[in-house]
């Protein structure tokens, strides 16, 4: 996605991350050419909209919040497949919804922006990973929130840090 594009629909949607760092942190889903995202917390769906837009058409993009109608978006107007689970991100019912919903298919990508504390980061990447595909990735929000987890992880990780930081961990 170009600069001019970003620019323009961030400032139409509510997005709580840093916009140099999402940037970032776009080029590099975007080039892992995804057919299905996963991201836990999506607070108003602004990360939301932007991975919806980098699938292709019939795209699996599925969320997990606690208040899906916070989402300032027409989730139903998308030509790509999109659910949203209501429910903890830590709560085996969810987790299990998930994995109803992917019907088997391994994401491309897990966008973890959650409840922003290492042990919740550690829930999560252990509840949702088994969903990543091999050469998949994992991106985490808040990454100074999360360091403690995130500095334990084995393989190959990269971090931006223009402001609270995110991260990024490569399945092998």
């Amino acid at each position: 996605m170009d600069r001019n594009r970003f620019d323009q629909l961030y400032k139409s949607l509510r997005v709580v991350q840093d916009p140099d760092e999402f940037y970032w942190l776009l080029g590099l889903v975007e080039a892992l050419q995804p057919k299905a995202i996963l991201e836990i917390g999506v607070e108003a769906g602004g990360s939301l909209k932007f991975w919806e837009q980098l699938l292709p058409t019939g795209g699996l993009l599925v969320g997990v919040d606690l208040h899906p109608e916070n989402i300032t978006w027409d989730i139903a107007a998308s030509d790509r497949t999109v659910h949203v689970v209501q429910g903890d991100s830590q709560s085996p019912e969810t987790v299990s919804k998930v994995g109803e919903l992917l019907q088997g298919c391994q994401v491309d990508f897990i966008f973890i922006d959650a409840t922003h504390t290492p042990e919740a980061a550690r829930r999560d990447f252990g509840n949702y990973t088994p969903f990543l595909r091999p050469g998949g990735i994992v991106g985490f929000h808040d990454l100074a929130d999360v360091m403690g987890f995130f500095g334990c992880l084995q393989g190959r990780k990269e971090a931006v840090w223009h402001k609270i930081g995110t991260g990024l961990w490569f399945k092998p």
